[in-house]
């Protein structure tokens, strides 16, 4: 009877064991979300003094973004430079554990393809050509902030990285959540045109991300917790049916082949 209790109560220590470490390494889905921006258009827009407003746009996550909107007359236009801009984070993160949020901005393909801009007549050999004329006269930078309280993250602060229109730009932001919950905050990223004849420093926002990330715990265990528990109640479970394993190993090791 007592063999038997130690036996069940063995398997029962295995499966809780088990299910610790799936939890404790369970890939959760991720958020993505893209939208198309134009650096170099919304940088002209003020230069022209054109109307502008906000639109709220919501994704499948709820998230606002808002993005400057403008017209331009015939004639004014500055050339297509239309990048997209990725924002990849987590929906879940266990407690304790540590994940990152991925801001990148990268070239529309299909915009460069079809790049007719009146100033990059040129006769084809160069892929810069394409460019509108704001790249040759000021230098662009992406200012980066990650704003989450209750949430350790780092950076911290504005993260201030070169633009080159042509290459990919990466952001990463680690975040590690203390306790469980829900956590809310804004990825903001703004562009500064600082004229490379120093005349001039210009900045605009060009995308405000809000940024819900739940934090779970098992049980309260945290995510390193509940593995390190796992890898001990295996060995304690295995310790419990140590006679009933070695019996059916045996038994399987005589069957006839």
């Amino acid at each position: 009877m007592l063999i038997n209790i130690r036996r069940i109560a063995g398997v029962f220590i295995i499966m809780s064991a088990i299910f610790m470490l799936i939890w404790g390494d369970w890939h959760f889905s991720r958020q993505i979300k893209t939208l198309k921006i134009n650096p170099a258009e919304i940088q002209f827009f003020s230069a022209m003094n054109e109307t502008f407003h906000i639109e709220n746009k919501f994704s499948k996550e709820s998230a606002t973004t808002q993005l400057i909107e403008y017209t331009v007359s015939p004639g004014e236009h500055s050339g297509s430079s239309t990048h997209l801009l990725v924002v990849d984070m987590p929906g879940k993160i266990r407690v304790g554990d540590a994940d990152f949020i991925h801001l990148s901005i990268s070239p529309d393909e299909s915009a460069y393809e079809n790049n007719t801009s009146p100033e990059s007549e040129d006769d084809g050999s160069n892929p810069g050509a394409a460019l509108p004329a704001i790249y040759s006269t000021h230098n662009l930078l992406t200012e980066t902030r990650l704003e989450m309280d209750g949430m350790l993250f780092e950076p911290t602060g504005d993260v201030i990285v070169p633009f080159q229109p042509e290459r990919t730009l990466s952001v990463y932001f680690t975040v590690q959540p203390q306790e469980a919950g829900a956590y809310h905050g804004v990825l903001w990223l703004h562009f500064q045109y600082v004229a490379k004849d120093g005349s001039e420093t210009l900045r605009r926002l060009i995308s405000r991300q809000s940024i819900e990330l739940e934090a779970v715990s098992l049980g309260g265990l945290r995510g390193d917790t509940a593995r390190f528990l796992g890898v001990i109640l295996i060995f304690i479970g295995l310790a419990l049916d140590i006679d009933f394993i070695i019996m059916i190993f045996q038994k399987f090791k005589r069957q006839p082949r």
